[in-house]
């Protein structure tokens, strides 16, 4: 996939700003990005589940540190989820304490990270079928905004690929869908960078 930003229709689809700057747009959760939430948190709990598995048969020798990928995953769930998902991220936050060695303390984040995996989807669930989101077509900024995808200035994207860096954080999309406030309609062809933006794609995380 070629990257360079200057084969990107309209230089203003190219959006980067921090994370603190992004203003929450809507207190629904955007379709797509708690899909990927749901997606990932499923990998997240079952890497909780190995770790759990490994203390309870002698100790850890997998590969990597569980902690820190459980940090990750939290840290790429405040962007996917937003202000409205924010209770989500917060309880995958607060059993933080108990990721220990202790098999015991383990369990109580697997248990968490599993409640909470289940009713981000029955929230999702809740709100797709208050919309009667199966019967809506999205043809305009209006209708993308009203479903709940995410805004930032005037722009609203769907769909897309989620990018990550090296390290495994989230740093933006690339060739997402996405209306401005004019109703122009741009397929597969809107970057988003929460870190800013060089000539090969979207920043790492700066932290």
């Amino acid at each position: 996939m070629n990257k360079r930003i200057l084969l990107i229709p309209l230089f203003i689809m190219m959006l980067a700003v921090s994370v603190t700057a992004v203003p929450a747009q809507t207190e629904l959760l955007a379709p797509d990005l708690a899909q990927s939430a749901i997606d990932s948190l499923a990998i997240v709990c079952q890497n909780v589940n190995d770790y759990s598995a490994a203390l309870n048969s002698g100790g850890w020798a997998g590969y990597g540190d569980p902690l820190e990928s459980y940090e990750k995953a939290a840290a790429n769930l405040e962007y996917m989820l937003g202000d409205a998902g924010s209770v989500y991220v917060n309880r995958l936050n607060a059993v933080l304490p108990y990721f220990t060695a202790d098999a015991d303390d383990i369990a109580i984040v697997e248990a968490e990270c599993i409640a909470v995996r289940r009713d981000l989807q029955n929230a999702l669930l809740n709100q797709m079928n208050e919309i009667d989101f199966q019967s809506q077509q999205v043809n305009t900024f209006e209708d993308c905004a009203a479903f709940g995808y995410f805004v930032n200035d005037g722009v609203c994207f769907l769909n897309g690929n989620i990018a990550y860096d090296y390290g495994g954080y989230l740093i933006g999309r690339y060739n997402a869908d996405c209306f401005d406030e004019e109703n122009n309609y741009y397929p597969s062809s809107c970057w988003y960078c929460i870190y800013g933006n060089n000539e090969e794609g979207c920043n790492a995380r700066p932290w």
